[in-house]
């Protein structure tokens, strides 16, 4: 006899119930394609004995009947594709199965429940038992009875890719076992946070685990790799025995007979399904009881306490845990940042000789600045207008901007016959050093990150308010070695608008405009080499610009490079950034780090 199932059959469960033993559903599953920009959505059926009842359901990825008193009806939970489990019970007079509840098991419906196993399959009993379900985000959900339903009780991370497979423990309520596609075995108590075993020596992803219903301690596991092993959890790192199945393993089930006991159902991927038998079992499980090993000292063994298994003392090992790979272009972008900063400072240099050799008016200076300052203020305030909306605040937030732009450019213009004669006991020498020093302190300090338009910054990092600082007061030395009080306001004013109001400009473009600030990028870049051009080889601008080269070494190698051409300045350090993560290796494990005694 053949049934269409419509979709791909990836279940199949018979009803324990002993009133309904002739029935069985199936459960499938099918991917939907359709647009690319569209989520995802995984079609599902169960078709049950002779097309009985058909419901249309999202993806069916694990079937399971709770295991009840015959005076109760069969409960059938479903897991599903968008993150549900559905509950149905049978209805013996009108051979149907009613809903009864549906819950949430999974915190989205874009997160799948992979598999579900009721905890009752030893005793069964009048309520529903508790269920264990596994998550497409890595973590395992507890739920439990509550009114005829269930609740999530718990829901905790067990493994780092999908855990395909979650089961109990045929003869302990408390102890869940789970693997998945990190290649790890796990064995959990439910009333405890840490894992009690792992073992992580497999080749391939788990698929699925069942406790056996007559051996304690006996697990069958099936994986990717075309191999069932069966394992005694009092010795879970080797295997009893290993066998290929000849195609991936995806479900595997014990003989519900205690006269067949050593019989074993696959249903494999590739090559069907196929029914295996175990004889040495029997003997290989009595060698274990000799031979169980935990790691506790509060129990009397035959091991030293220092003892470990040699197979066991790797399976805990984990290399490089925190590791998140980085792409290179992404990389290029966060560069722009240091660059942009770098080639700011560059400028600033550049104005600084034109101003002081004479070959740059210090009125057409400050015109410059102040469209400079109009032309930033209104790019701030679109950004500003297109992610937050318009509200009292912030028309008083502009009043008063307005008024602090005021009052710095009168006190700027008072300033500047004090600042002109601040070091005039001071020889040149020791201005180039002091003033290259302190860009050296603002590059280092500066605040290369972003922040949205609809979060201004309120309270500036102290790093990025001591960098702020370093640079105006590298600025008013460089001004004090000037002629004029026009010049000095001029310049003052320009190094207020490069490392005060730039800044807090650039962040906002870098969040989401990729093409203006690519734009802002190229031209900041630009801008040195063609002032360098008009600009003599002064002994002052050469005297900083070591003074920053042996301050900071490669690191202002890169913006040499940026001076040679504007693309290839963020290209070695997006570069070296991407590979470094690959070249670290950082190992943890639950062993006590090494402390060295020094006599």
């Amino acid at each position: 006899m053949a049934i269409d199932t419509g979709f791909p059959a990836d279940s199949v469960e018979f009803c324990p119930h002993p009133d309904a033993q002739d029935i069985f559903v199936c459960g499938t599953y099918k991917l939907e394609h359709s647009d690319p920009s569209a989520p995802q959505r995984r079609l599902g059926q169960y078709v049950s004995s002779e097309k009985i009842q058909e419901i249309d359901l999202p993806a069916v990825l694990d079937m399971k009947w709770c295991h009840r008193s015959a005076s109760n009806s069969a409960i059938l939970g479903i897991a599903d594709s968008d993150g549900g489990v559905s509950l149905y019970e049978w209805q013996s007079d009108e051979s149907l199965l009613k809903s009864t509840a549906s819950i949430l098991a999974a915190p989205s419906s874009s997160i799948l429940c992979l598999s579900l196993d009721w905890s009752n399959r030893r005793f069964p009993s009048d309520d529903l038992g508790d269920l264990i379900v596994s998550l497409s985000n890595g973590h395992l959900s507890l739920l439990g009875p509550t009114d005829g339903s269930l609740t999530v009780k718990r829901s905790w991370p067990a493994h780092t890719f999908e855990p395909w497979i979650a089961a109990w423990d045929y003869w302990n309520r408390n102890v869940v076992y789970s693997g998945g596609d990190d290649l790890a075995m796990r064995g959990w108590d439910v009333r405890l946070e840490q894992p009690i075993f792992q073992n992580k020596l497999f080749s391939s992803g788990i698929t699925t685990i069942q406790s056996h219903p007559y051996m304690e301690h006996i697990l069958a596991v099936g994986s990717y790799d075309s191999s069932v092993r069966i394992f005694d959890t009092r010795k879970s790192f080797d295997p009893l025995t290993q066998i290929d199945a000849g195609g991936g393993v995806w479900r595997v089930k014990w003989h519900p007979s205690a006269s067949r006991k050593h019989d074993l159902l696959l249903a494999c991927m590739l090559d069907g399904f196929k029914v295996m038998h175990f004889d040495e079992m029997d003997a290989q499980t009595q060698q274990c009881k000799g031979e169980s090993w935990a790691r506790v000292l509060w129990k009397q063994q035959s091991y030293p306490d220092n003892y470990i298994p040699k197979d066991a003392f790797l399976s805990s090992l984990q290399t490089n845990p925190n590791f998140r790979p980085y792409t290179y272009w992404p990389l290029v972008l966060l560069c722009c940042a240091i660059t942009q900063h770098l080639a700011t400072i560059f400028i600033f240099l550049c104005v600084f000789a034109r101003v002081q050799d004479q070959s740059l008016d210090p009125r057409l200076l400050i015109f410059v600045s102040m469209g400079c300052f109009l032309l930033g203020y209104l790019v701030s305030e679109l950004l500003h207008c297109i992610n937050t909306r318009r509200n009292e605040q912030s028309h008083l937030d502009r009043i008063k901007a307005l008024k602090s732009s005021i009052l710095i450019f009168l006190a700027l213009m008072s300033l500047s016959p004090v600042l002109r004669t601040l070091t005039a006991a001071t020889s040149s020498d020791s201005i180039w050093a002091l003033s290259a020093a302190l860009f050296i302190i603002n590059i280092l300090l500066a605040d290369y990150g972003s922040s949205t338009s609809s979060q201004p910054i309120v309270h500036e990092r102290l790093t990025s308010v001591l960098s702020m600082n370093a640079a105006i007061s590298s600025s008013v030395v460089l001004a004090s070695r000037l002629s004029t009080d026009l010049a000095v306001f001029a310049l003052i004013l320009f190094s207020v608008q490069s490392f005060t109001l730039f800044p807090m400009l650039r962040r906002r473009l870098q969040v989401g405009l990729l093409f203006p600030n690519l734009c802002n990028q190229l031209q900041l870049k630009q801008l040195p080499q063609e002032y360098s051009s008009h600009i003599p080889d002064t002994p002052h601008v050469l005297s900083v610009c070591r003074g920053l080269r042996y301050g900071l070494g490669i690191f202002v190698d890169n913006c040499i490079l940026v001076w040679i051409h504007p693309a290839l300045g963020d290209l070695p350090g997006a570069c070296c950034t991407s590979l470094g993560p690959e070249i670290q290796n950082e190992i943890r494990g639950p062993w006590d780090v090494a402390v060295p005694k020094v006599n």
